[in-house]
């Protein structure tokens, strides 16, 4: 199975990589049990996963709740009879608000707590939804601790007697995410009613309220809920119109990675969903502006899939000859993608515009050698410990990198995250894959590393004690590498964590895993319930060093090529030689002393192998020499 993305199509005239599923890496693919979170109070500002909706005229908003005021106009807060403080409904949050509930008052204190928030009486029109967002911990709430319950209720007799329309224990939702809600209300339509969110339990955790809405959907209500770039490559893989292709999203990304380089296409892909009770096929289009906002590009496209009510879809662009996007000469700096979506067929004026547009931006960043999926948001931690069997010294976190020539990496950072407890220790390793033993192998690796007191909340570095070289073949247009960490512990109950961007627009195809315990033991395993990127960054080497020269190639021999047991150089006195296979692990490196240098090659089986020549004289100029032996 090939690891590097071969050129069997032509390029110019369709999107450079494009593989099944099956063809993507030599892993496996799983859910994995994460280890459960055991939190009861959050503390700080919480990230938004969901934009807060300002009230939509055209939405026919009748409850259009953010909790910006408290208590909220015309609600009614019933505490319950033994609570205290913070275990009834009040407001919380800084920048953005939202209705709360603690399971003690920051005493540790506990209570019976039943409590209760009422939206005003209303009355229910046609085609109604409710939608709300919340946000708590299920380690606490449903499983393994059913601790309490929040029930959303409905009444249309004054609150004699009330009805349930939702309980979080019925609901899959993850730990420390804002999740949205969406009810149908039209089994009430024409009733005056008021919706109640019930708190009520003891002894579990927190619970967030925010952005509750009741109102009639329109016939056309577009929008979209996710968006990505694939850079480079992408896998059709998907069945489910909800679901992206593989993205293969960078944030920040080399200059010279995409430079006068044919095959470094981007892609972008869009979900969409219809949250109105008409049906429509689907318009995306995309428009991307430079660091210095110049439009460099815009394309539109269609599905003739039909979505209906409250279905989705995938719309692709630039997938297509006559599509492509490419960057020739990158400017440095920030580039901006605009997705805008809506309801029409295509050469036509869409319909009614003023309610179907919805723009979502995603950027990246072109730097001078700084390469990262993540970007700079630390907004959770991620390790091998973060997965039930991956608390083992050795287990293994990687993140895949793309390149298309050879390039010298001369260091990587990672971000320690906050959690992580001095003593622990890291290695980082660059992993190429290699075809003869179907396994990934090490090609360059940093020492064991000492996690200090003065690394946690920074980005530490790490050097390879040999050069970070990565040789791409000349068969394929393009070879991956993985670049991680192994992770070893001050003991049992230390923990070692990396920051984890959750804000980058990636797949969990992007992460690879290498755990020794765990149901997925001893096998490099994609997480296909990760969701974030580590913040690993490499640094590419600066040009004003390292630099293939042709003069200095065109002067040095290599022959006889191919050969058997010997080969000679000429050329290369006071030059390091190093030998090296076909993905670019070192076998032998030594400095020639006269002109004419002599290879013993017998220790080496039949294959294809490359013989790097760097100048030593202070110019630090190289040559890399492809070389086949035949046995």
């Amino acid at each position: 199975m090939n690891q590097k993305p071969k050129n069997i199509l032509d390029m110019k005239s369709f999107f450079t990589i494009i593989f099944l599923l099956t063809s993507i890496i030599a892993l496996s693919q799983y859910n994995v049990e994460p280890v459960p979170n055991r939190d009861r109070t959050m503390e700080a500002q919480i990230r938004r996963d969901i934009p807060s909706l300002p009230a939509n005229e055209y939405k026919n908003d009748l409850i259009n709740e953010g909790f910006d005021v408290w208590p909220p106009a015309d609600w009614e807060i019933v505490n319950g009879a033994s609570s205290v403080g913070n275990q009834q409904w009040h407001q919380e949050g800084s920048d953005e608000y939202y209705a709360a509930i603690q399971y003690d008052n920051g005493d540790g204190v506990i209570h019976d707590q039943d409590e209760w928030l009422i939206s005003p009486e209303i009355t229910v029109p046609a085609n109604a939804f409710l939608t709300f967002e919340f946000h708590s911990n299920p380690y606490w709430m449903v499983d393994p601790n059913n601790n309490a319950d929040l029930n959303v209720l409905i009444t249309y007799d004054g609150g004699t007697s009330w009805s349930e329309l939702w309980n979080e224990d019925e609901y899959e939702w993850e730990y420390s995410e804002w999740t949205e809600v969406y009810l149908d209300l039209s089994s009430y339509e024409t009733e005056n009613v008021s919706i109640a969110f019930q708190y009520v339990g003891i002894d579990a955790c927190w619970f967030y309220i925010d952005n509750v809405r009741l109102y009639a959907i329109p016939e056309f209500d577009i929008e979209i809920t996710d968006a990505r770039i694939n850079f480079f490559e992408f896998y059709d893989y998907h069945e489910d119109a909800s679901d992206f292709h593989y993205s293969s999203h960078y944030n920040k990304i080399p200059a010279e990675v995409l430079d006068a380089n044919e095959n470094a296409y981007l892609a972008f892909n869009a979900i969409v969903m219809n949250k109105g009770y008409g049906s429509g096929k689907i318009q995306c289009n995309v428009s991307v502006t430079d660091p210095d906002g110049i439009e460099i590009y815009n394309s539109v496209s269609y599905n003739e899939k039909v979505i209906g009510e409250m279905e989705s879809d995938t719309v692709d662009v630039a997938y297509t000859e006559g599509e492509e996007f490419l960057l020739d000469n990158p400017k440095l700096g920030t580039y901006q993608v605009e997705y805008t979506v809506f309801v029409g067929e295509p050469g036509v004026l869409p319909i009614d515009i003023t309610k179907e547009v919805l723009t979502k931006t995603v950027t990246f960043e072109v730097t001078e050698k700084q390469y990262s999926r993540a970007g700079d948001n630390n907004d959770d931690f991620v390790g091998p410990k973060t997965w039930v069997g991956g608390d083992t010294d050795g287990d293994i976190l990687t993140v895949k990198y793309m390149f298309f020539e050879d390039v010298l990496i001369d260091e990587v950072q990672a971000f320690i995250h906050e959690d992580t407890d001095a003593g622990c220790q890291l290695v980082c390793n660059i992993y190429q894959y290699d075809e003869s033993t179907s396994d990934y192998v090490v090609i360059a690796n940093s020492p064991l590393t000492n996690i200090d007191n003065e690394d946690i909340v920074t980005w530490k570095t790490f050097e390879f004690t040999d050069p970070g070289w990565i040789y791409t073949d000349e068969e394929y247009v393009a070879t991956s590498v993985l670049v991680g960490f192994e992770f070893y512990y001050n003991g049992e109950d230390s923990n070692c964590w990396l920051g984890c961007d959750k804000t980058s627009p990636s797949s969990p195809w992007g992460t690879l895993w290498y755990m020794h315990g765990g149901t997925n033991s001893n096998v490099w395993t994609a997480i296909t319930n990760f969701v974030g990127v580590p913040m690993i960054k490499l640094n590419l080497h600066d040009e004003s060093g390292a630099v293939a020269d042709n003069d200095f190639g065109a002067n040095i021999s290599l022959y006889p090529n191919p050969t058997t047991d010997f080969a000679r150089l000429s050329g290369v006195e006071g030059c390091n030689i190093e030998i090296l296979n076909s993905i670019g692990q070192r076998l032998d490196q030594f400095v020639a002393g006269e002109e004419l240098c002599d290879l013993d090659l017998s220790p080496y089986p039949a294959g294809s192998y490359y013989i790097r020549i760097t100048d030593l004289s202070g110019k630090y100029k190289y040559a890399v020499k492809q070389l086949n032996i035949m046995h």
